[in-house]
């Protein structure tokens, strides 16, 4: 059964007096384990669709189903609960807490769910290469090392699915060739799903699959 199943979604934004329509009629299944690239120009609906897959938003029509539970049908309580639990975050900012260390950054998510689990930390900071680097604040790492604390701050929970957003759009060709194979590996290893909007040729060579957005439909699906 596909991990999420997205049935003709229409997504419509008011703007004063005029509505953007910023997806029309998407339709989208995504199989456990997929390294899936969303593709497209700017205004395509990329990132809109990130959101209603982060839970962070709900159709204007149509369906998103995640692990079996739609979403509509969700309060926005049971949306952070699904989304505290079962999904990953990594975004091109990094957005990381500079006043924390890697360790304390990496252990958030885990203190969000009550959790107090350090050795779920050694090995998420193990998994990027980064045991050494545990209690260097983000301004002593470079852009690499940042993204890679981003990477296991976002797997420390063991979620489902990881979301992220342009990841290699802040670093440099080599680095975010090295940081698309780390999560292609940790994808392989642990059947992680793995979605992406990018627009880095890279990350799209490496996925299983590319998805093309224009005007906010689904213009082409490629399976490599």
């Amino acid at each position: 059964m596909a991990i999420v199943s997205i049935k003709q979604v229409t997504k419509i934004y008011p703007m004063g007096k005029t509505q953007v329509q910023a997806l029309n009629g998407v339709d989208l299944s995504i199989e456990k384990g997929e390294f899936l690239a969303i593709a497209g120009p700017s205004g395509s609906g990329k990132s809109t669709l990130l959101n209603l897959l982060g839970c962070l938003d709900v159709p204007t029509e149509g369906t998103v189903v995640i692990d079996g539970q739609d979403l509509a049908k969700l309060s926005e309580h049971a949306r952070a609960t699904l989304r505290r639990q079962k999904l990953g975050f990594i975004f091109q900012g990094f957005n990381l807490i500079p006043v924390l260390t890697a360790f304390e950054n990496i252990e958030m998510p885990l203190r969000l769910k009550g959790e107090n689990n350090p050795q779920r930390v050694w090995e998420a900071l193990e998994a990027v290469g980064l045991k050494e680097h545990a209690q260097h604040r983000p301004a002593e790492l470079s852009g690499g090392q940042q993204q890679r604390v981003a990477i296991a701050r976002a797997l420390v929970t063991d979620p489902l699915i990881v979301l992220a957003d342009e990841p290699t759009a802040n670093l440099d060709s080599k680095t975010g060739e090295a940081i698309i194979e780390l999560m292609k590996k940790i994808s392989l290893e642990k059947g992680t799903t793995f979605i992406f909007s990018t627009h880095d040729a890279k990350v799209m060579s490496k996925a299983t699959r590319m998805v093309s957005l224009t005007d906010g439909r689904i213009e082409e699906s490629i399976v490599h």
